[in-house]
């Protein structure tokens, strides 16, 4: 299978793992934290947005013939502040365009993979590297995390 095939392919099978679990819990309870009092289903899938905005601005240099975009942080830091900022920013927007605004990320995504040179496929490529981190490599980290908010909702008056 040529590298951007590969690549569209893993993007919709995750995208697709990442909905198979969503679609198992009602939307209403997406904006429970987490057991852990930590971020909740639709914090979560905000985040995947954030990163799926950064990797299409990243690649679009790319697309014109050139390298990504630096990565917008430089520190761990900097990482959980723009994280902090974007799920602060999103929990005011209701469930439902949440949802439509990661599939429609994603879509962007996919667009921006199909605008890329075939030299943007290389394994070792910098703009492989944007797609993996941003994406279905991004998704797959949390993974684990999202398979525990769906099957261990935050019982009332705990953490």
């Amino acid at each position: 299978m040529p590298e951007r095939e590969l690549t569209t392919w893993l993007i919709e099978l995750y995208r697709d793992r990442v909905w198979g679990l969503l679609k198992s819990i009602a939307p209403g309870r997406w904006d429970e934290p987490g057991p852990d009092g930590g971020w909740s289903l639709k914090d979560l899938l905000g985040h995947f947005t954030l990163w799926n905005e950064v990797c299409c601005d990243m690649l679009l240099p790319v697309v014109q013939g050139g390298e990504p975009k630096p990565w917008p942080v430089d520190s761990a830091e900097a990482l959980n502040r723009m994280n902090d900022a974007d799920i602060l920013k999103r929990r005011a927007r209701p469930t439902e365009a949440v949802g439509r605004e990661f599939e429609e990320s994603v879509r962007r995504v996919l667009a921006r993979v199909d605008e890329l040179p075939d030299t943007a496929f290389a394994p070792d490529s910098e703009p492989a590297k944007v797609i993996l981190f941003n994406t279905y490599g991004h998704w797959g980290e949390h993974m684990a995390q999202l398979r525990r908010l769906v099957r261990e909702p935050r019982t009332p008056g705990g953490p």
